[in-house]
Order: structure tokens, then sequence, then C-alpha cells
């Protein structure tokens, strides 16, 4: 453009550097993502992810087969969605590096480790797309600026960053359902495009929100923003239109809605009554879950993003800001759903992260016109951004190298092997809490526990001794085990955790037990050492380090 007093030409190189941006964020927040993307993959101690659910969905998308037309997993806990998303993953995988051998155990599980790392890298790049999509629309509403503050906040937040090296469908749902809210204020702000253009956009929104749902259900609250984006923007008669383009996505990326009706209901229902009764003793006298929730949002992001956030949202509301209204049309009832559960997992929140750093972007945005407030605002940021107190940078640099060095479950083996021929007393049945002392130890639940005991008793070292009931199931810390006498105890935070913090509660039949089994213990064992520093408080946080205690016999020198 010519030159002019107050607009001098930019260089093409500031041109091409401007139009770029948008990848440059994605590069940066990609490369964070796959540091340490590797953690917890077969080794040689183990054969199964250290994960608890990465061997189960990539087992049931081997249900699927696209080739063949068939998109009936008969699994239905979660959409559909992401398990073809990973079985196309795993057809590559076996065409580039090879399939498992009939009866070749390490072959199939070699093979199954490298599934589990290209459905990771997909993850990934859902979770830096999202961070992509917060700067782009940060910018085209209020400036460069405040879209690379709230693009830096998702990039460093913690639990953003960790569920994002996970080959789970829990970041892919939330990318798809900020793509819809990203497409539905585009819906508003654009109003005045071509019709052509605009309908592109109807498009985009309603079916990212039908393939969130397809993802994960509660995705599909997405279409909300969707819907309130074609009222505001003075089209209703269109609203009917986006729905039934969410509807379509949702069936086109869930045919088993239609195809296997009687399997759906059972995998939803299974979600419905999950969510209302809790997960054992895990959340079990927690906060209620609109309030646990702001804890785990702290620890995803970091407490000042968050404060931030809701300012940004009050400053909003104040201004009748209709862009945040939008997003707020996804996030109010989204929260509330999550809110009502009793299952309070840290990843139920990542749909709302992206959100959370636009409110707090708009923060800045509406604090520029205020010295004072800006210099608050922008101080604020730098300490949401480093990780001060907690969160942010700091926490992502603390879980990436938990991430890249050595795991507490395999560090508890190779101690447990130092120690010869000796017995260990494993409290509950192996599992992904456990000390990896057999390759097997991780496998997961629809592995029968006949078959689990036979390779722990088959191949474990040193021994592993764990106490089944007369029925010969597996049990939870049995004092009978004590009476065995074993060397040595191990038992990981997953297993003892959530008991301890309820001892003296009669509430809980199997808080009770753990606290005998616990007062019988110290009678005749010592803690010997413990691996691990629990960082995260919250499980699903913790899966990347679990602290693994070793407690040896009295009489032992």
């Amino acid at each position: 453009m010519p030159e002019t007093p107050n607009s001098p030409e930019r260089s093409p190189k500031i041109d091409l550097l401007v139009r770029f941006l948008p990848l440059l964020v994605f590069a940066f927040a990609l490369g964070i993502r796959l540091i340490g993307i590797g953690w917890g993959l077969k080794n040689e101690l183990h054969h199964q992810s250290l994960h608890p659910d990465e061997d189960d969905v990539l087992t049931y998308s081997q249900n699927i087969n696209p080739a063949q037309l068939k998109f009936t997993p008969g699994f239905y806990n979660y959409g559909t969605m992401y398990l073809t998303e990973l079985r196309i993953a795993s057809d590559f995988v076996s065409t580039y590096t090879g399939s498992p051998k009939a009866n070749d155990v390490e072959g199939y599980w070699a093979w199954a480790s490298r599934c589990h790392l290209a459905g990771r890298i997909l993850t990934a790049i859902a979770g830096s797309l999202t961070v992509m999509l917060v700067f782009m629309l940060g910018r085209s509403l209020w400036g460069l600026v405040p879209g690379a503050i709230g693009a830096s906040l998702l990039a460093v937040s913690p639990g953003h960053v960790v569920h994002s090296r996970f080959q789970t469908v829990d970041v892919t749902g939330a990318f798809l359902a900020f793509l819809a809210v990203y497409g539905a204020v585009l819906l508003y702000e654009r109003r005045d495009d071509t019709a052509k253009t605009w309908l592109k956009l109807l498009v985009l929104a309603s079916v990212a929100a039908g393939l969130s749902a397809g993802v994960k259900y509660t995705g599909g609250i997405a279409i909300l923003s969707v819907l309130l984006g074609v009222f505001l923007a003075g089209k209703p008669k269109h609203m009917a239109t986006a729905f039934g383009i969410f509807v379509l996505a949702f069936l086109v990326s869930t045919p088993g809605v239609l195809l296997q009706p009687d399997q759906f209901r059972q995998g939803f229902g299974y979600e419905m009554q999950h969510s209302a009764t809790g997960h054992g003793l895990v959340f079990a006298g927690t906060a209620p879950g609109y309030i646990f929730q702001i804890g785990n949002l702290q620890t995803a992001t970091s407490l000042f993003a968050v404060v931030l956030g809701i300012g940004g949202i009050v400053v909003a509301l104040k201004r009748r800001d209709l862009a945040i209204a939008i997003m707020l049309a996804f996030v109010v009832p989204y929260y509330l759903v999550i809110g009502h559960s009793e299952v309070k997992f840290l990843r139920y929140t990542l749909p709302l992260l992206a959100p959370m750093a636009m409110f707090a972007a708009y923060a800045y945005y509406a604090a520029q016109t205020n010295s004072r407030w800006r210099r608050v605002v922008v101080s604020a940021f730098i300490l949401a951004i480093g990780g001060v107190p907690l969160g942010g940078l700091r926490s992502t640099a603390i879980s990436t190298a938990f991430m890249l060095d050595e795991d507490p479950r395999d560090a508890a083996a190779k101690y447990l092997r130092t120690k010869g021929e000796v017995v260990v007393g494993l409290p509950r049945d192996p599992w992904y809490w456990s000390p990896t002392i057999f390759p097997d130890a991780p496998a997961q639940r629809m592995m029968p526990w006949p078959k689990r005991q036979e390779a722990m008793v088959r191949d474990s070292r040193p021994k592993a001794l764990h106490i089944t009931d007369d029925a010969g199931n597996p049990t939870i810390f049995d004092v009978r085990l004590l009476a065995k006498h074993p060397e040595y105890i191990a038992f990981s935070s997953f297993e003892f955790g959530p008991a301890r913090r309820l001892f003296g509660s009669s509430e809980y039949a199997e808080v009770s037990t753990v606290q005998t089994f616990y007062t019988e213990l110290q009678k005749t064992y010592d803690l010997d050492r413990s691996f691990g520093t629990p960082w995260f408080q919250i499980e699903d946080m913790q899966y990347i380090q679990p602290e693994v205690s070793i407690w040896k016999r009295k009489d032992l020198k």
C-alpha cells in the first residue's frame, strides 16, 4: 500500500509473517505437546500403555472397518467419531510399519504401542489447532495482542498440554466444540457477508457441533452457540437448518444410533448412570461439582487465568458484548452439566479452556482504555502464563519433565527386582496403578481376571501375590494378604489415596477395609521406599506421576 504519514508501508517480510502467524502459533503449540508424547508406552517392563483408557479405546476402534463401510463398534459410552479416526490411523500404522502376526504377543503390543503414538499425535494436532483457533478468533475480534495472549494462555495450560499427549477422546471433542463456537461467533460477526459465504459458515459450525457430539456426547451442547449466533445475525429461519445439519453430522459420525439402537442405549445409559453415581471413592466426600470443577479449571490453567476469564465475562456482560454471549451459550450449559455430575475428572473441563482463554483475552482488550487497569491485567497475564503460584508454564514444565523421566511404576519394579527371590504383596489386582513387575500388569479390565492372574503368577519378577475371595475374584486391601507374610507390600496413590482421605468415615465400607489393612500393615511393615511425586492431586492428571509406596517386612535386614 502507498506510504502515508499515518500508515507507514509494511515490508513484504512483515506481511508474510502476519499471514503465517496462525501456522506459527499452531507449530508452537504442537511443539510443546509433542515433548513427552511417548510417556507410558510399551517398554522392556510392560506391554500395555500406563494410561488406563488407551488400550480399551484402541480395542474398540478395531471393530470399525472403513474399507467395508462398517462404522458400528458396538461400544457407545462415547460417540464413534474418534474411534473411526483412530482406526484409520491404525490402518496407516499397519500399512507403513507392519501388522502383528498371529500368536505374536510381543509383536501385537509393539503394534499397539505404535497405534497409541499415532493416536496421540492426532490428539496433539487437535489440541494445537484449538490454540490456533483462539488466536485467530481473538485477533479477528479484538486485535493481534489479545489474540496472542489468549492463545498463549491455552498453549501452556498444563491440563490441556498433558491431555493433548493421550490417545483419548477429550481433546479432539473439545477442539470440535470450540470450532463450532468459533463458527457461531463468525455467523454473527459476518452477518453482512454474501449469502453463500455465510451459509458456508453455518455448515461449518453445525457440522463441527455434530462431530463433537460424535466424539463425546456433551460436545453437542455447542449447537446452542450456533443457534444463538444464527438468531443474533438476524436470520432465525436458518436455525432449523443449523439444527438439522447438526443432527445429520452426529448420525453420520455415530451411525450406531440407528443401526445398533439397543447397544447405543446401553452405552449412553451407562454414561448417564456413571455420571449420577460417581467413580468409586475417587470423588467421594468432595465438594459439589459446581465448586470442584472451579478447582479443576485452576489446575488445568492457573489461578490468574481463571480470575481473568471470570473478569472478562463480567465486563463483557456489562458491555453486552454479543460475541461473548454466543460463547457463553455453550459455556454456561456445559458447566451446569459437568457441575451436576458426581464424576469430576479434570478432563471434563477441557472444552471450557479455549472459551476461558477468550474471556481472559477480552479482559485485556477491555482494559486497554484504562491505564491503571491495563497494568493490573498485564501483570495478571504474566503471572497466569508463568504459572504463579501454580499452573501455566511452570506446571506444564514440571508435568513435561515427569513424562520424559522414568515412570514411578517402572522405577518401583526395577527396585523390587534388585531384592532377589522375594514375594511382593499387591493389595489390589494389578492395573495401571501397579508397579510393572510383570509385562501384563497394566492390562485393561476387558482382560478377565483369571487370565490376568495367570499372567501375574507366570511372569512376575519378583513373585507377586494377590488374595482372591472364595469365588476367585480379586479383593481390595484384604488383611489376609498380610497373614501370608510377603517380604514386601506395594501400592500406589491411586489405590490408597482416595480411601486415606476418608479415614474415619463410616459412610463407605471400602474405607473401613483399607483403614484396617493400613493399621495392621504398620504393625509388621515399615515404609521402605517411595517413588514418584504426586504433583497433581486430581486422578486424571496424576496418571503421569503417581506415588508408589514399597513397604518392607520389619524382620528383614
